[in-house]
């Protein structure tokens, strides 16, 4: 799910579809990319949409 605002993006959950909690193959690219550029933050959120999701990034602008 992606959440896109003048602001900040959002994007949840951050482990693969079947991957038992694993991050998704996606995620270091995407950190690499936004890191250098962006105000990027890898968070702890209180729910799981899916088992081991529970972390949330936020890149703000």
């Amino acid at each position: 799910m992606l959440r896109v605002s003048d602001q900040e993006i959002r994007i949840y959950p951050l482990v693969k579809l079947r991957g038992h909690g694993q991050h998704s193959q996606y995620l270091e690219p995407l950190i690499e990319y936004f890191s250098p550029k962006k105000d990027l933050e890898i968070q702890k959120i209180d729910y799981q949409f899916r088992k081991g999701a529970d972390e949330i990034m936020k890149i703000k602008s």
